[in-house]
C-alpha cells in the first residue's frame, strides 16, 4: 500500500525521528497538531498509550501497537538524548539555543 511504501521511504531515509513522527502519525493515527504538541508525559510505554488533547481542549487515549512503543522507547532512550547532545555542542557556534515550548525538540537560532 501506498502509506507502507511510505513508511519504508522514512526507514530507508535513516532518520529516526522522521521515520517516528510517520509511525505516530499512521499507526497511532494522530493530527499533526497532536503529535508535535505532545510531551514526554504524556506517554505511558508501559501501558502502551499515548494521552493527547486533541480539538477543543478533549483529552482522548490513543492505543500504540507494539512496533509503535518500541520505537518511541528506542527514540526517547537512543535518539533524543543524542540530539539533544549535538544540540548543545552546535549551540556553542549559534547565538540563541531554546527548547521548543512542548519540550521534544531543540531550535538553533544563528
Amino acid at each position: 500500500s501506498q502509506v507502507e511504501d511510505l513508511l519504508e521511504a522514512t526507514a530507508a531515509a535513516g532518520n529516526p525521528t522522521d521515520q517516528l513522527m510517520m509511525r505516530m502519525l499512521y499507526a497511532a493515527g494522530l493530527r499533526v497538531s497532536e503529535l508535535v504538541s505532545l510531551t514526554p508525559d504524556q506517554i505511558d510505554l508501559q501501558a502502551g498509550i499515548v494521552r493527547v488533547q486533541g480539538k477543543g481542549e478533549k483529552i482522548r487515549i490513543v492505543p500504540l501497537d507494539a512496533d509503535t512503543v518500541s520505537a518511541l522507547r528506542r527514540y526517547l532512550i537512543d535518539v533524543r538524548p543524542a540530539l539533544a547532545a549535538k544540540a548543545r555542542v552546535t549551540a556553542k557556534h549559534a547565538r540563541s539555543v531554546r527548547s521548543n515550548s512542548k519540550g521534544w525538540g531543540v531550535c538553533v537560532n544563528g
